[in-house]
């Protein structure tokens, strides 16, 4: 792995971090330390790494910039791990396949957490589709989470509720909003509901052409008569 950042206080902090999580998980080795944009991507085409640990603020080519620059060869790109003290490039870093954004000071259970989905990715094999990753404020920092492992969302006025198995994020984020960007992940089947039918173990039918979802933590999804349509392809015969 590579680690980029232009201060040397923080290329030294992570490598104690990477290094105190190393035995307990797997072990690391750190092939390169790199201080701007363009030694980050020269010690990558030499070096030829599993994993970036990518500053944004690098001179000679911003952290952003070298991502986009690998991702338009991404089939040769390690994955990428983003560490900044600014928030406000999360979005930007699903667009380059990122998979963490890690805010400073990076907390150790955030960064093992980040290591580990690497793992995952690395076992589901190298052709294995990229994980569409969405961005959860948490306090201290940014949570990066897999859509897919998302079971249902609901509205709650002008903020959502996102149940992922037995853990749940409060944000500010419209319903609409987030069916028209993660369509057709998520269906609605209720104005307040929307909900991954890859995530649904049972289905209720109920009077008046409503149902109930139950989903795999146990969520109970009520399908209104007006959403019915959408899981047609569910209802027994």
């Amino acid at each position: 792995m590579i680690i980029a950042d232009d201060e040397s206080l923080s290329r030294d902090m992570l490598q104690a971090q990477l290094m105190e999580i190393s035995p307990n998980l797997v072990q690391l080795s750190i092939v390169a330390l790199c201080a701007t944009g363009r030694r980050t991507i020269e010690s990558v085409e030499e070096l030829c790494p599993d994993l970036l640990f990518l500053d944004i603020n690098m001179p000679d080519g911003d952290g952003m910039a070298v991502a986009k620059a690998m991702y338009a060869n991404r089939a040769r790109a390690p994955r990428i791990i983003f560490t900044t003290a600014h928030a406000e490039h999360a979005a930007e870093a699903f667009e380059v396949e990122a998979v963490d954004y890690l805010l400073k000071p990076i907390q150790s259970d955030r960064l093992k957490r980040a290591i580990e989905r690497v793992l995952d990715l690395q076992k589901a094999g190298e052709h294995a589709p990229a994980p569409r990753m969405i961005a959860i404020p948490v306090l201290g920092g940014i949570e990066m989470l897999d859509a897919n492992s998302i079971e249902w969302i609901e509205a709650d006025g002008d903020y959502v509720r996102v149940h992922a198995g037995t853990r749940s994020f409060h944000f500010r984020k419209t319903l609409s909003a987030f069916a028209a960007d993660f369509q057709p992940l998520f269906r609605q089947t209720h104005r307040s509901y929307l909900v991954n039918l890859d995530q649904v173990v049972r289905l209720i039918p109920k009077p008046k052409g409503e149902a109930l979802l139950q989903t795999r933590s146990g969520g109970d999804i009520p399908v209104s008569r007006s959403h019915r349509h959408v899981i047609e392809d569910l209802m027994p015969e």
